[in-house]
């Protein structure tokens, strides 16, 4: 980035996160005003997830999805739930969407992973016996 920031800081413009680049540690954040531009305006991490063009894996020291988390990490690090002026009822739309992000990425991997093992070429170019060896690498890796 700092290269990018030499050659072309004086240059260029930039291009607003919201709704470009949304990270998903925002939804573990505990303010938003960075991301929605604002104080004043109210977080909806439903509206925020359906307008976001793109969506980066992003939530240090929780690992990148396609490294399995212990389950422990998941509970500890997961967005919690707050209580917004309603004592009778908890907001917990950051935590659930939190959880189906990475829920999703691993339901999409998981059958991609099978698509190509079942497939007759694996990458579009192999096929016979070097397909079965990779496909009996993923699953001898606990990868499937």
């Amino acid at each position: 980035m700092d290269i990018v920031n030499n050659l072309y800081g004086n240059n260029g413009i930039i291009i607003p996160h919201r709704p470009y680049d949304l990270l998903s540690g925002e939804f573990r954040a505990d303010t938003h005003a960075a991301y929605l531009g604002s104080d004043e305006e109210v977080w909806d991490p439903i509206s925020a997830l359906k307008e976001a063009k793109f969506l980066h894996f992003s939530d240090w020291p929780y690992p990148k999805p396609w490294i399995e988390a212990r389950t422990q990490m998941t509970d500890e690090l997961k967005p919690r739930c707050h209580w917004h002026g309603n004592p009778e009822r908890e907001d917990c739309r950051n935590q659930e969407v939190w959880v189906e992000l990475y829920t999703d990425f691993a339901r999409r991997r998981e059958v991609s992973r099978d698509l190509a093992c079942a497939s007759p070429r694996v990458d579009g170019m192999v096929s016979g016996y070097l397909r079965y060896t990779i496909c009996m690498i993923i699953h001898a890796q606990g990868l499937t």
